[in-house]
């Protein structure tokens, strides 16, 4: 409570001058119970499962200065029922936007975005969706869009010699059927090991002193009344300099992803979902995958297998950086308010342990209600049935599960 109102007291100068004001925001809760999601335990003989409740509320506060000033300020309250600290505040609550939009005088085109503000990729946030503090020109033009920028996550000389800092650069086109755009983004960052070397009979993974990873991709959509169809490719470098541990290893990778949906009717709609990243091939020296900062995909509507819309969790094999690539071919199925998925989800690897690539096959049945103006009662019961691979791996195949409800209120 302290925050929140020291917060309070250090923006009424700010608000006092201010000539408009508009808020916006959302609260839900949701239930599930469902099988963990962990690979150790996906697919394993009488698998651990959970039974959670949450609840979450933003609210957006726009505050107009003037025509060419305002400043947005977000505040995100969350917590677990049942979790012992849910009360304290320096948990629960947080700043989830706090930024100002301006344009100079000089510029009356162009759109300056400086401090803690939101950013997601155009390849379906496959790459990242989080919000930074960061600087971002949004430029407006009549006949294409772009916009730039840096957002920095870490400073070294405050953050425990840790650096790392993300540069985006992003431009599209809209014609009269479709649209075409590019973007860039490089993500340079550095990590003192000296400050991991305490835990590291807890660590799995090798941090290098630095890196440099590297994404450029197209993405496009064709649109008419009846269908839409579209997709993306975004090629990934990622570039180690000397390890503490062991030497890294440079990689390279892609992401491409292809979507088709048809309007049968107004209240139905099929779409079809195609994508494919790349394995490392284990006889070679040719490390072929793709990384990610911090991936929040849900391209294919699969809810367990991947983020859902109802429980925004996912199992392991989600990360696109997995060594062992993916396949993905889904189909979502809605009719007013009722969904059907399904899906098939295998690996690219070669000369791994056993060669069947099967992860497993999904099947959700769901259906998004709308209460009332502005209400939103969601369900979803998904099944996800582990494939040869997962046999192999576990000597197992048991069938994971998720039932779940989501109540969301957005104003």
């Amino acid at each position: 409570m302290k925050r929140v109102v020291l917060i309070l007291l250090l923006l009424i100068p700010l608000t006092l001058s201010a000539t408009e004001f508009s808020w916006n925001g959302m609260f839900r809760t949701r239930t599930g119970d469902y099988t963990e999601y962990h690979w150790y335990n996906v697919g394993a003989e009488n698998p651990d499962t959970q039974n959670m409740s949450d609840y979450m509320m933003r609210l957006f506060t726009n505050i107009g200065f003037s025509d060419s000033l305002k400043a947005v300020w977000g505040i995100e309250v969350d917590g677990i029922w049942g979790d012992e600290d849910q009360n304290r505040d320096e948990i629960n609550v947080e700043t989830k936007h706090l930024y100002m939009d301006f344009t100079p005088d000089f510029a009356d085109m162009l759109t300056v975005r400086i401090g803690l503000q939101p950013y997601k990729d155009p390849f379906g946030s496959a790459i990242f969706d989080e919000d930074a503090v960061g600087l971002f020109l949004l430029p407006k033009f009549e006949s294409f869009n772009l916009k730039a920028g840096w957002l920095q996550f870490h400073n070294q000389d405050i953050s425990e010699d840790r650096d790392d800092n993300l540069f985006v650069i992003e431009g599209s086109k809209d014609f009269e059927s479709f649209t075409l755009g590019a973007a860039f983004l490089y993500d340079m960052g550095y990590m003192d090991p000296n400050i991991l070397s305490h835990a590291m009979h807890e660590m799995i993974m090798v941090f290098p002193f630095e890196y440099d990873n590297m994404w450029l991709g197209f993405f496009g959509k064709y649109h008419t009344d009846t269908m839409e169809a579209g997709g993306h490719f975004v090629y990934n470098s990622c570039k180690y300099a000397e390890n503490f541990m062991i030497s890294a290893e440079d990689s390279t990778g892609f992401f491409a992803y292809l979507y088709g949906k048809y309007n049968l009717t107004e209240k139905m709609n099929v779409k079809l979902h195609f994508g494919y990243t790349p394995a490392i091939d284990y006889d070679s020296d040719d490390y072929t995958y793709f990384t990610a900062i911090k991936p929040q995909t849900n391209l294919y509507g699969l809810e367990y297998f991947f983020y859902g819309p109802v429980f925004d969790r996912a199992t392991m094999l989600n990360t696109y950086g997995d060594w062992l690539g993916q396949t993905v071919l889904a189909l979502n199925i809605n009719y007013s308010f009722l969904y059907l998925n399904a899906g098939m989800i295998k690996g690219n690897f070669d000369n791994y342990f056993t060669d069947e690539k099967e992860f497993g096959k999904e099947i959700d049945l769901g259906f998004n209600y709308p209460v009332t103006d502005g209400l939103t009662l969601s369900g979803v019961y998904a099944l996800f049935m582990p494939g040869q691979f997962m046999e192999d791996f576990y000597g197992y195949n048991e069938t994971a599960h998720e039932m779940a409800f989501k109540l969301e209120y957005k104003f």
